[in-house]
């Protein structure tokens, strides 16, 4: 079986290796919180305390959550515990913003199956976003899609996040924000995108498989529509990130690598998922990256308290190091530890 190395080496020392950069920064990206919401609060806010102590060192510019904060969407106790450990980012003037994952809707995507964002909205109201410099909007005023921005060295980035299988109104939004900001560098993030395979999620991408279930008639946010209105990873893709050729980088998380899925380089088994590919916009590359370590799951889930450190320079390089601050231990297989380039 393949297996994951950790260690306890502090890689971000990675900086280092880079190429000389007086613009270095750090983008952190925070994968599926879901199973820590009910099972370990100390390490939800162990992880999130750890960015605002570290921000000034990291060089921390912006954080971004993949969303599935809490496990069970209608939980008032799970909601509690994400409340608790994100507005540590608040209080410090921590730059961050998130998108919505099916987990954190208020029938928890395995019930009625709606879009109802009534917990969501008590607990990330726009109004905690408003007045912030980085802060552009949020679609229909509901921190579920946000759009933020800043100029960072030379360059100015836009950070884009897209509910749970978005709407096609909602990339429609997106797209506006995109064509009023033509000249920046654009990262993106999404629950859901590709699989453990790389592959774009699909109307057939199936529970079990290489990864667990991404379709919109199977988690049924949209009423088990399949006219389009909610779109697949692979529709974002061909009606969205194909039409912009400044998106440098798409995150998502969501998926595990399904019980019946073979092992190999690409996840490990009911463990985690990860998976990375490259593809080319109007000349320019795309990286596009999942990673989900929710159901590592010893000591009450606290070994999957992994986030993604992305160390970015202004000459169009990055290297990305995964890092637990609950253990002190890093992620340094080559699909968890690697440098990639963008224009």
């Amino acid at each position: 079986m393949f297996s994951i190395k950790a260690t306890s080496l502090r890689t971000s020392k990675i900086k280092s290796n880079l190429v000389p950069d007086t613009t270095l920064w750090t983008l952190a990206v925070i994968p599926d919180t879901q199973r820590l919401a009910p099972n370990n609060a100390t390490a939800y806010n162990s992880m999130m305390q750890w960015l605002v102590d570290e921000s000034g060192t990291e060089g921390i510019e912006m954080v971004i959550h993949l969303g599935d904060f809490a496990n069970n969407g209608a939980s008032n106790s799970e909601w509690n515990v994400v409340e608790t450990a994100m507005d540590r980012l608040h209080t410090n003037s921590i730059p961050w913003i998130a998108c919505a994952g099916n987990h954190d809707y208020d029938d928890d995507g395995q019930g009625t199956y709606s879009r109802k964002e009534t917990k969501w909205n008590g607990k990330f109201p726009e109004s905690q976003w408003n007045g912030k410099s980085y802060f552009i909007d949020s679609y229909n005023n509901i921190t579920t899609n946000m759009a933020a921005k800043k100029t960072i060295g030379t360059t100015s980035f836009l950070f884009l996040t897209l509910e749970f299988q978005p709407r096609a109104a909602v990339l429609t939004w997106a797209q506006g924000i995109i064509d009023a900001n033509v000249t920046d560098k654009i990262i993106l993030a999404t629950h859901t995108l590709t699989d453990p395979e790389a592959l774009y999620a699909t109307e057939d991408t199936n529970a079990g498989g290489t990864g667990q279930a991404g379709q919109p008639q199977y988690y049924g946010v949209c009423n088990f529509s399949t006219d389009g209105d909610c779109k697949t990873g692979q529709e974002i893709y061909s009606e969205f990130i194909v039409n912009n050729d400044n998106i440098i980088l798409a995150c998502s998380g969501h998926d595990v690598v399904g019980a019946g899925a073979p092992d190999d380089s690409q996840g490990v088994r009911g463990q985690s998922a990860f998976s990375k590919r490259v593809d080319t916009v109007g000349g320019n590359p795309v990286n596009v990256h999942l990673f989900n370590y929710q159901n590592v799951s010893a000591n009450s889930y606290a070994n999957s308290a992994y986030i993604r450190l992305y160390r970015i320079t202004n000459s169009g390089s990055f290297t990305v190091e995964t890092y637990n601050p609950v253990r002190d231990t890093n992620l340094t297989d080559g699909e968890n530890q690697f440098s990639g380039t963008f224009n």
